[in-house]
């Protein structure tokens, strides 16, 4: 009878760091979700496992087994992560046929909840099952198959600050995998959790002007330089992330013309239009080199070396000043005295 007992370290995963706003309001927490993990070791007839889990968790037969060769060199006994997501029918499905299915483990993890949607997806990130390439780099060494991590966003950038430590649990188990005790015990250590200086209400408001068009909108307090929002759209959703993203959906995403996995305010790449005037305006006024009266002529266009600069009125606008409506005007100030300055 010993010799059919079993030792197994059951992983206890860390509550991933909430995100909040410069306000303290919660952008993005967590809630608790099922996973299916297998004990290799421990499975008789693996066939027979591998029909019913086809079966119950809808997945390919191809991608199990891709995922049961991701444990090939860790511990006989240590859990290997094969769906994430699980409905409450396939937890009671699992329960129930857990001596007709021996090997089995559910596991609860902690998995991001986005309470308001859509919002700041591309700003925030997404987490995802972390990739077998990931796992043969050094960084990720005391990570296993079946874990979380942040893939873009905030949730890439601060992973190892918002990640925490895992835990665990090394327990003793008969022949039919019925626990028998607790031989040692490890508390997981929560992440941390981050303020950012983004401003909800603000952020909520030009996602709302910007409705679904292909756009972005960066707003910053010109005192401190912190962003009080950052907007791109359209929008992902980034709870598809935290399970199997359905084929069909990720397919939408890379044929929408208005690519909405692109977050535009950093990536987006535009003429500068308009806004250049300002820089330009600043700067000379700044050194002394002009004044809110100078004026320069626009003709509609304004030839600079093998270039040539047109205004959106090809007749031009005659004499402005810098409160004249021009669109050329500022690489014209700019070529009567941007060499002086600098």
């Amino acid at each position: 009878m010993s010799e059919n007992n079993r030792l197994r370290f059951i992983p206890v995963a860390a509550s991933r760091g909430a995100l909040l706003d410069r306000n303290g309001k919660v952008i993005v927490n967590n809630t608790p979700s099922f996973s299916l993990a297998v004990i290799p070791e421990e499975v008789k007839d693996k066939a027979y496992l591998l029909d019913n889990l086809v079966r119950v968790l809808q997945i390919d037969r191809a991608e199990l087994l891709a995922r049961w060769e991701k444990g090939k060199g860790r511990a006989k006994y240590f859990p290997l992560v094969l769906a994430s997501g699980l409905t409450r029918d396939q937890v009671e499905f699992f329960a129930e046929n857990s001596l007709r299915l021996p090997g089995l483990e559910i596991e609860v993890k902690p998995v991001r909840e986005y309470p308001w949607g859509t919002l700041a997806a591309h700003m925030l990130g997404y987490i995802a099952e972390i990739s077998e390439k990931e796992l043969d780099n050094p960084d990720f060494a005391d990570f296993n198959p079946g874990d979380y991590i942040g893939k873009n966003g905030i949730e890439r950038s601060f992973e190892s600050f918002l990640h925490g430590d895992d835990g665990g649990r090394q327990i003793e188990v008969d022949a039919r995998g019925r626990f028998l005790r607790t031989l040692s015990e490890q508390f997981p250590v929560p992440g941390q959790s981050l303020q950012l200086t983004i401003d909800l209400e603000l952020q909520k408001a030009a996602e709302s002007a910007l409705g679904d068009k292909a756009a972005a909108v960066v707003a910053l307090d010109v005192t401190t330089g912190e962003i009080l929002s950052l907007a791109s759209t359209p929008r992902f959703d980034p709870a598809l992330f935290t399970r199997r993203l359905p084929p069909e959906q990720w397919q939408a995403y890379l044929e929408d013309k208005r690519h909405p996995l692109e977050n535009k305010a950093l990536k987006g790449q535009y003429p500068p239009g308009s806004t250049f005037k300002m820089i330009m305006a600043l700067a000379g006024l700044s050194e002394g080199l002009i004044d809110e009266n100078t004026a320069v002529n626009c003709t509609g266009a304004y030839k600079l070396g093998s270039g040539t600069f047109r205004c959106w009125n090809r007749k031009g606008h005659g004499r402005v000043t810098l409160r004249g409506p021009c669109g050329s005007h500022a690489m014209s100030i700019f070529t009567r005295w941007g060499r002086n300055w600098e």
